[in-house]
């Protein structure tokens, strides 16, 4: 599993594809729990590396979706 509390990391992984497996909310604060693959640790490197574009109103939507899960 690949966690993580960023939500804007989050949702970029989102909208590229990856799928949320579940949502940890033990803490008080929400994890976010990935399938860890090679792509997905690749694509997390892409993000901290400022190497990655997404669109827009996807990732607006892919967050949209994410809060509305947390808050469920």
């Amino acid at each position: 599993m690949f966690k993580t509390s960023d939500l804007a990391l989050a949702s970029t992984l989102l909208c590229l594809g990856f799928k949320i497996t579940n949502i940890n909310r033990d803490s008080g604060r929400a994890i976010f729990c990935f399938l860890k693959t090679n792509k997905l640790i690749e694509s997390t490197e892409d993000y901290w590396a400022d190497r990655l574009t997404v669109n827009p109103k996807d990732f607006f939507n892919c967050q949209k979706e994410i809060k509305t899960r947390i808050y469920l």
